[in-house]
């Protein structure tokens, strides 16, 4: 499995927003993120019911990141540094050809084109910068925001892949070539 170094933390800044590294200072905005039942209707996830379990959820993505094994974004709108949501890359194939994407954006704050911009600086980051060939997101086949941004972005549904662990989840996915193709003018 190739090895990946996420020290220094590579920040992203896009037209608004700078993903930034998640830091213990945000663990009130991730313990709202945890326990807001719009946010975890379509995730098979307990909501957060204390904030030491964002603590331990800060810890644990931190520690994932200093080994190499995701890499977590906070989304925050420049110039503010409040975290308003997160992307990652995460399971990451043993060959380095495929990571899984995953996101989440507090309520007030979608709709307004947010993920659109942080989902493509993501991309570019992870076919670009990290060599992968492939990008898979699963989603709930209920969550049609979720379909339409992954669609949007050119994400295909793979029909014959399903999650063992959770049958309502759809996996769809991207490669380096149709993003490539996508971002010509």
């Amino acid at each position: 499995m190739p090895q990946y170094h996420f020290i220094p933390f590579p920040e992203i800044k896009t037209q608004r927003l700078l993903l930034r590294q998640l830091l213990p200072s945000d663990r009130e905005a991730i313990f709202v993120l945890r326990s807001d039942e719009a946010v975890n209707k379509y995730i098979a996830r307990p909501l957060a019911t204390e904030m030491a379990e964002a603590d331990a959820f800060i810890a644990k993505i931190a520690q994932r990141v200093t080994e190499g094994q995701s890499v977590y974004w906070a989304i925050t709108q420049a110039p503010n540094a409040a975290l308003i949501g997160t992307i990652c890359l995460w399971n990451f194939s043993e060959d380095g050809s495929t990571a899984e994407i995953g996101y989440e954006l507090h309520p007030n704050h979608q709709g307004k084109g947010i993920m659109q911009e942080a989902i493509q600086a993501v991309l570019e980051y992870a076919f670009a910068q990290l060599g992968f060939d492939t990008v898979e997101a699963y989603t709930s086949l209920h969550n049609k925001p979720s379909i339409q941004l992954l669609t949007k972005n050119r994400f295909a549904h793979n029909p014959n892949k399903t999650d063992e662990d959770f049958p309502l989840n759809h996996i769809y996915f991207i490669t380096k070539t149709v993003f490539a193709h996508a971002a010509l003018p």
